[in-house]
C-alpha cells in the first residue's frame, strides 16, 4: 500500500493557517484517491491549489473547499508529500503543513 502521512479521513491539524487537508493514509496502487482542501471562513480563497511531491495536481477558483481525485501509480511503499496553498484577491496565501 502507498503511504501518505495523514490520519484515515480525518482532517489534518489545519494549525493557524486555515487550511486543513483531509485525505486517506493509504492508497492501494492503481486505486483512487482523494485529497479534500477546506479553507476556513476567516480567509476568501480566490484560489486553492493541491500539491502532491511539489507539482500542482489541482486548482480551484472562488470556492472555500477543492478537491482532487486521481488514480495512484506509484508502487507499494511510496511516501508522498502532500500540501495547499490558497491565495485571496489581494495575493495574500495561506499553506497549510505539509502531509
Amino acid at each position: 500500500m502507498l503511504s501518505l502521512p495523514s490520519p484515515s479521513w480525518s482532517p489534518a491539524a489545519s494549525g493557524s493557517s486555515g487550511v486543513t487537508v483531509t485525505m486517506r493514509p493509504e492508497i492501494k496502487p492503481n486505486s483512487l484517491h482523494e485529497i479534500i482542501a477546506d479553507v476556513d471562513s476567516s480567509f476568501v480563497a480566490k484560489t486553492i491549489d493541491i500539491y502532491i511531491d511539489g507539482n500542482s495536481v489541482r486548482g480551484c477558483n472562488d470556492v472555500q473547499r477543492c478537491r482532487y481525485l486521481g488514480t495512484e501509480s506509484s508502487l507499494v511503499g511510496t511516501t508522498h508529500e502532500v500540501y495547499v496553498i490558497a491565495k485571496d484577491a489581494n495575493g495574500f496565501t495561506r499553506r497549510s503543513a505539509t502531509y
